[in-house]
């Protein structure tokens, strides 16, 4: 988060997305939610539907309620 926003650092998107991938790969939902929204948005990479909807995947998984209505959204499209 902090690389993302810059808070105590200089913004760096593309070491938040680093960052997020790692944590996401440790099981943390809200860092999987977070870089699933960096490609959805292409905010430090290029955009890229498929893999914020594996992110958004995976935190639903996770039990992540937000990241499930996005994919159930997203489904429906």
């Amino acid at each position: 988060m902090y690389y993302a926003r810059g808070e105590g650092t200089p913004r760096d998107p593309a070491r938040a997305v680093f960052e997020f991938d790692k944590a996401c790969t440790g099981g943390e939902p809200t860092a999987c939610s977070s870089v699933g929204s960096m490609y959805r948005n292409a905010y430090g990479v290029v955009r890229d539907d498929a893999r914020a909807l594996a992110y958004f995947t995976k935190a639903c998984k996770l039990g992540l309620e937000d990241a499930c209505r996005w994919v159930e959204e997203n489904e429906r499209q």
